[in-house]
């Protein structure tokens, strides 16, 4: 389990400020599981928050 299982975790209690940290915390540690937030489904809740589109921007990922 990575960071990016974790933020899967608390984007489906709806707890989306943690989400964001723990993705945040998933890039700085490269986590692998990382490249699918664009396509994993559970992240489309949190695709619009700046801080989401933020991180797709640092890893080259932007729309």
């Amino acid at each position: 389990m990575d960071a990016t299982d974790i933020a899967e975790i608390y984007t489906a209690l709806a707890d989306y400020e943690k989400a964001i940290r723990w993705l945040e915390r998933a890039f700085e540690n490269r986590a692998i599981n990382l490249i699918w937030i664009k396509c994993n489904p559970i992240f489309r809740r949190i695709q619009s928050d700046p801080r989401f589109r933020a991180l797709e921007k640092k890893m080259g990922l932007e729309r």
